[in-house]
């Protein structure tokens, strides 16, 4: 019998081959990730053409996939050519408890089920990861003061039907909010916040707000199951705490000084 001829394929190598990130970011603010996977390797074979490319954050140049904090992943769909290179834009969420210098890794197709990443790639799985050329500063901004000064709700509304709700929010601080946070509207049977209350929906914010400027938000939604009766919209503004306050985080909830008489279809 004659042996067929065995031709070894060369194997892919993705590589992280460039990275870039701001010098420095509030906490709580999303974070731009602008970088490039190159495959230095053969074609991604048809049967691994889906991979992973995850964002952490690391206190030293070295990615210990345990112990750094994730912040997001980009889904890569299509595979890459030999020689080939893609390069990615995204947004992570920078978290509002870390503080000082980290590294901005990305790694693509990192081995997290197995010894091998979702890419067969021989020897050289190991190089798939990439820091920022240098360290990220995470800071902590002066205290500013959002507050929700009025809310605006319909008479009547019934339940599984739409309402409008409009509220408008200030900086009551000497000092520029900036940055992207939400606000989270809630059906209350008091005029206070509890975990009772159920959420309506939420609107975000992404600029700036400086001393005594407003914005005013827009929320159309659905009104939840409840019993008929006498609630108030309570609005919650920077829902996520990704606006620094110091103490002015006590004043973020307000109630609507009008009531909204519920009511439900009979049967």
């Amino acid at each position: 019998a004659v042996e067929p001829p065995i031709q070894l394929t060369e194997p892919p190598d993705l590589q992280v081959t460039e990275l870039a990130v701001p010098e420095r970011i509030a906490r709580g603010q999303m974070l731009d990730v602008v970088y490039t996977v190159t495959n230095a390797g053969g074609a991604t074979p048809a049967g691994e053409q889906a991979w992973d490319e995850l964002i952490y954050l690391s206190r030293d140049p070295l990615l210990d996939l345990a112990a750094d904090r994730y912040l997001g992943l980009v889904e890569h769909r299509g595979g890459l050519a030999a020689g080939a290179s893609q390069q990615v834009a995204t947004q992570v969420l920078v978290p509002t408890d870390l503080l000082g210098p980290y590294y901005v890794f990305v790694v693509a197709d990192p081995p997290r089920k197995s010894r091998i990443g979702r890419v067969f790639e021989h020897e050289n799985e190991t190089n798939n990861d990439r820091a920022g050329s240098q360290p990220l500063l995470i800071e902590l901004p002066p205290p500013s003061d959002l507050v929700v000064q009025a809310i605006a709700v319909p008479a009547d509304a019934r339940v599984g039907e739409p309402v409008h709700l409009e509220w408008t929010v200030v900086n009551l601080s000497d000092q520029a909010a900036r940055g992207r946070w939400s606000d989270t509207a809630y059906l209350s049977a008091d005029a206070t916040w509890d975990r009772g209350d159920r959420p309506l929906g939420r609107v975000e914010f992404n600029g700036e707000l400086t001393t005594g400027q407003t914005y005013t938000a827009h929320l159309d939604a659905n009104l939840p199951s409840a019993i008929p009766g006498a609630y108030r919209i309570l609005v919650r503004t920077d829902i996520f705490n990704q606006v620094y306050e110091e103490a002015g985080d006590a004043n973020n909830t307000t109630a609507s000084a009008e009531t909204v008489a519920v009511s439900v279809d009979e049967l």
